[in-house]
């Protein structure tokens, strides 16, 4: 492996699985703004797991182009109980699904994943999206 660090490396966090609920969408400037409801979904993975709390949103913008912004905000109830914030940026278009989370969590064993950056590969489902989430070292 390279030590340039121009040589971005990855290393996989977790899976996440959002289960979408009510959907609608009304005319804008930007194009047609909605708001999807999550009834929940899981986090699995080696380094995070969970579950997805009920009730957070996501706030996308379809744009005339035909590409969707989203923005995904939700808490997630890590296995121990701690909850993490998760606010979850991206583009869908095509088969193409990518996202850049943030998180923000209380200082304890969750507290790393304030500190770095992530990314996201996602697919689409009937009724959620689900996606690998990777660190970026």
């Amino acid at each position: 492996m390279s030590s340039d660090p121009m040589d971005p490396k990855f290393e996989f966090v977790f899976d996440l699985r959002l289960d979408f609920a009510t959907q609608f969408t009304y005319d804008s400037m930007s194009g047609k703004r909605g708001f999807t409801s999550l009834t929940g979904g899981t986090v699995v993975g080696p380094r995070l797991s969970g579950k997805v709390v009920p009730g957070g949103g996501d706030f996308p913008i379809l744009r005339p182009d035909g590409v969707n912004e989203f923005d995904a905000r939700h808490m997630i109830e890590a296995d121990d109980g701690t909850l993490v914030y998760m606010r979850n940026r991206g583009v869908r278009r095509d088969g193409y699904l990518r996202c850049s989370p943030i998180f923000d969590t209380a200082v304890g064993p969750y507290d790393w994943l304030t500190k770095s950056v992530f990314f996201g590969i996602g697919t689409e489902r009937a009724d959620g999206w689900d996606f690998k989430i990777f660190e970026v070292l």
